[in-house]
Protein backbone atom coordinates (compact mmCIF):
# COMPACT_ATOMS: atom_id res chain seq x y z
CA UNK A 1 0.00 0.00 0.00
CA UNK A 2 1.58 3.54 -0.95
CA UNK A 3 1.09 6.03 2.01
CA UNK A 4 0.58 9.58 0.01
CA UNK A 5 3.02 12.20 0.94
CA UNK A 6 1.67 15.46 2.28
CA UNK A 7 3.51 18.83 1.06
CA UNK A 8 4.68 21.79 3.04
CA UNK A 9 1.49 23.53 2.55
CA UNK A 10 -0.65 20.63 3.29
CA UNK A 11 2.03 20.07 6.69
CA UNK A 12 1.20 23.74 7.62
CA UNK A 13 -2.70 23.71 6.59
CA UNK A 14 -3.58 20.33 8.43
CA UNK A 15 -0.72 18.80 10.38
CA UNK A 16 0.43 21.90 12.28
CA UNK A 17 -2.65 22.69 13.72
CA UNK A 18 -3.66 19.37 14.73
CA UNK A 19 -0.55 19.32 16.53
CA UNK A 20 -0.66 22.67 18.26
CA UNK A 21 -3.53 21.99 19.39
CA UNK A 22 -2.93 18.03 21.11
CA UNK A 23 0.11 20.40 22.87
CA UNK A 24 -2.12 22.85 24.37
CA UNK A 25 -3.99 19.71 25.69
CA UNK A 26 -0.48 17.97 26.69
CA UNK A 27 1.95 20.28 26.73
CA UNK A 28 4.54 18.18 27.97
CA UNK A 29 4.19 15.29 25.94
CA UNK A 30 7.53 14.38 24.34
CA UNK A 31 6.54 12.77 21.28
CA UNK A 32 3.84 15.77 20.25
CA UNK A 33 6.87 18.08 21.00
CA UNK A 34 9.10 16.16 18.95
CA UNK A 35 7.09 15.74 16.00
CA UNK A 36 6.12 19.63 16.41
CA UNK A 37 10.00 19.98 16.40
CA UNK A 38 10.19 17.99 12.84
CA UNK A 39 7.22 19.61 11.32
CA UNK A 40 8.81 22.78 11.95
CA UNK A 41 12.19 21.38 10.15
CA UNK A 42 10.27 20.45 7.66
CA UNK A 43 8.66 24.11 7.22
CA UNK A 44 12.45 25.21 7.11
CA UNK A 45 11.98 27.27 10.50
CA UNK A 46 14.78 25.44 12.13
CA UNK A 47 14.84 27.87 15.14
CA UNK A 48 10.75 26.46 16.11
CA UNK A 49 11.84 23.50 15.05
CA UNK A 50 14.59 23.78 17.95
CA UNK A 51 12.53 25.32 20.75
CA UNK A 52 10.36 22.28 20.51
CA UNK A 53 12.52 19.23 19.83
CA UNK A 54 14.54 20.71 23.06
CA UNK A 55 11.33 20.90 25.27
CA UNK A 56 10.85 17.43 24.21
CA UNK A 57 14.14 16.73 25.30
CA UNK A 58 12.91 18.68 29.07
CA UNK A 59 10.32 16.34 29.18
CA UNK A 60 12.34 12.94 28.25
CA UNK A 61 16.09 13.34 27.64
CA UNK A 62 15.92 9.66 26.20
CA UNK A 63 13.84 10.77 22.78
CA UNK A 64 16.76 9.73 20.51
CA UNK A 65 14.90 11.53 17.91
CA UNK A 66 14.81 14.90 19.54
CA UNK A 67 18.26 14.76 20.06
CA UNK A 68 18.63 14.84 16.28
CA UNK A 69 16.45 17.51 15.74
CA UNK A 70 18.52 19.96 18.28
CA UNK A 71 21.85 18.68 16.24
CA UNK A 72 19.56 19.64 12.90
CA UNK A 73 19.36 23.25 14.48
CA UNK A 74 22.67 23.56 15.84
CA UNK A 75 23.98 22.32 12.09
CA UNK A 76 22.04 25.18 10.65
CA UNK A 77 22.95 27.54 12.60
CA UNK A 78 26.83 26.94 12.04
CA UNK A 79 27.31 24.96 15.36
CA UNK A 80 29.04 21.78 14.19
CA UNK A 81 30.66 21.08 18.08
CA UNK A 82 27.16 21.10 19.50
CA UNK A 83 25.74 19.36 16.50
CA UNK A 84 28.02 16.86 16.73
CA UNK A 85 27.50 16.29 20.56
CA UNK A 86 23.63 16.02 19.88
CA UNK A 87 24.19 13.57 16.99
CA UNK A 88 26.76 11.45 18.81
CA UNK A 89 24.28 11.26 22.03
CA UNK A 90 20.99 10.64 19.81
CA UNK A 91 23.23 7.39 18.23
CA UNK A 92 23.72 6.59 21.98
CA UNK A 93 19.97 6.29 22.63
CA UNK A 94 19.08 4.16 19.60
CA UNK A 95 22.09 3.19 17.10
CA UNK A 96 19.29 2.87 14.25
CA UNK A 97 18.90 6.26 13.91
CA UNK A 98 19.97 6.72 10.50
CA UNK A 99 19.41 10.44 10.33
CA UNK A 100 21.85 10.86 12.78
CA UNK A 101 24.36 8.84 11.60
CA UNK A 102 24.79 10.63 7.90
CA UNK A 103 24.57 13.55 9.89
CA UNK A 104 27.34 12.92 12.04
CA UNK A 105 29.22 11.23 8.88
CA UNK A 106 28.44 15.00 7.01
CA UNK A 107 30.19 17.01 9.48
CA UNK A 108 34.08 18.15 9.16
Amino acid sequence: MHTPRIDSEGIRVHVLPLLLHVNRHDPNDPAVLRDLAQVYFTLQDPLSARRYAEAALDADPTVAEAWRLVGNGHLTLGDDANARRCYERALELDPSLEGARVALNLLP
